[in-house]
């Protein structure tokens, strides 16, 4: 047997307890929330880690096993069939509950980065990335549902600069780990490493994590069709990037929109939604915030995809400085998430608007940097970027949950990760159109056209300012 998960606090009558502020770190360190706060560590760390590891290791990757055109796909592959893992987590947790599913997640990455370590070409490493994303979209989503379940709305800030944290130390390891390992070993090693936090999340998922409850209550009716539209979609703008045609390119990219509206109507009318019903109504508080993410995720994917092949290439550095450099946006988001982490009231509105105002000046840097090859403007773009999603995203995170619609709590959860998926993968695809369109060829000589890739996120990011005041104004704290 194992020790349950702890729900929220309760008072001896049953209701909820009511506490005057938010809990102490050693309460969710320490206290009564450690085990589930260890294992959110290690679902988060996993992606962290692996993230930087092969982000900093794709440039040198790309090099040897060829693909240096088309670098942008080892990020769009990831993130689109994470849109996939994120949306079934819910289905699967139900089905075969939450231990089975975060353990075979566990195996299933390990063999996967397996494959994308040894890949001696650049498709079979493709194919690693790909069930790679899978996976940990899974179990990012399983988290967020997690924190739901687990910690009481007033914790919940704290545990979103507490996942912060992980990511702040992912963000210094990851990429001085891998560049020290590319420079004196090879990238494959430096690969291979991600492999270890994946065995951590087993040995504890199978340790601690409650099995499903019952039998199932009836045939498992995976959502295919409603992912598969999603999936098209993501992946119809990746193969835009590499048409020669603008013309096929772009109806290819319309056609990819078209298929994802197409996906959230089925979803809006299925019994049991991938996503809150009224999503495509921005003018409701739970839809403006979720899209709010959605976006910033998307106009900012331009970030990870091209900073660290921007500063080797580009600026001509070595894999351990470009990793450290394209870093900096999730260090800045992970220190300027504990700065605000205990702010309250009217103060957290300014964290929303304020965001998307440093996201926007930040990639407007950020493609000054890339267009005269100026190092200072590029990082301190980057620096701008990363706090804008750190000072916002707790705060939008926790209204999000409490504005949801009534029975949508759990959806509107697992809506987050699975729409910061959905971002971040048309992002990245979508930064590998505007790439190829302006006249980007994974050379040197062409790095500076990428200045235009960050130019169309910061005008995405107009959007989200819009957004975010609307979602302000509607889940606006008593003062």
């Amino acid at each position: 047997m194992h020790d349950p998960l702890p729900a929220h606090a309760t008072d001896s009558t049953g209701a909820a307890a009511v506490d005057a502020g938010p809990p102490s770190w050693g309460e969710l360190v320490f206290g009564r929330y450690a085990l589930a706060s260890a294992i959110l560590c290690l679902g988060v760390g996993t992606h962290a880690l692996n993230w930087f590891l092969v982000a900093t290791a794709v440039p040198t990757a790309v090099m040897e096993i060829g693909g240096a055109a088309h670098v942008s796909w080892a990020t769009a592959v990831y993130l689109v069939f994470g849109i996939v893992g994120a949306a079934l987590a819910g289905d699967l947790k139900t089905r075969f509950g939450g231990r089975t599913v975060m353990v075979a997640c566990a195996i299933v990455l390990i063999v996967s980065t397996a494959l994308a370590a040894e890949a001696p070409t650049y498709p079979l490493f493709l194919v690693g990335r790909s069930v790679q994303g899978f996976v940990e979209g899974v179990v990012l989503a399983l988290c967020y549902v997690l924190i739901a379940d687990v910690f009481p709305a007033r914790a919940q800030p704290q545990v979103f600069s507490f996942l912060a944290a992980v990511w702040a130390v992912a963000t210094l390891a990851g990429p001085a780990m891998a560049g020290v390992l590319i420079e004196f070993a090879s990238w494959r090693i430096a690969v291979w490493v991600t492999v270890v936090p994946a065995a951590a999340l087993l040995v504890l998922s199978a340790r601690a994590l409650p099995g499903r409850v019952g039998p199932p209550s009836g045939p498992w009716r995976p959502p295919l069709l409603r992912l598969a539209l999603l999936w098209l979609g993501a992946m119809a703008i990746c193969v835009a990037a590499v048409l020669e045609t603008v013309l096929t390119a772009s109806l290819l990219a319309a056609a990819s929109i078209a298929l994802f509206v197409f996906g959230l109507m089925l979803d809006k009318r299925s019994a049991r939604r991938l996503f809150p019903a009224r999503l495509l109504h921005v003018a409701d508080a739970a839809p403006a915030g979720l899209w709010v993410i959605g976006l910033m995720m998307f106009a900012e994917t331009a970030i990870p995809v091209f900073a660290a092949f921007t500063v080797q290439v580009g600026f001509g550095t070595g894999p351990l400085v470009a990793g450290q450099v394209a870093s900096i946006p999730a260090l800045a988001w992970s220190a300027a998430a504990f700065a605000v982490a205990r702010l309250t009231g009217r103060a957290s509105d300014v964290c929303i608007l304020g965001g998307p105002v440093l996201l926007i000046g930040g990639l407007v840097l950020t493609a000054v940097g890339v267009a005269g090859l100026q190092m200072a403007p590029f990082v301190v773009g980057l620096i701008a970027a990363g706090a804008g999603f750190g000072i916002s995203h707790g705060f939008l995170s926790q209204r999000l949950m409490a504005a949801a619609a009534p029975g949508e709590t759990s959806v509107t959860s697992g809506a987050i990760p699975a729409l910061e998926g959905v971002g971040s993968a048309f992002g990245a695809a979508a930064a590998g159109l505007a790439a190829a369109a302006a006249g980007f060829e994974g050379t040197a000589a062409s790095v500076p056209a990428l200045a235009w890739v960050f130019a169309c996120g910061a005008l995405v990011s107009l959007l989200t300012l819009a957004l975010s005041v609307r979602f302000v104004t509607a889940t606006r704290p008593p003062a």
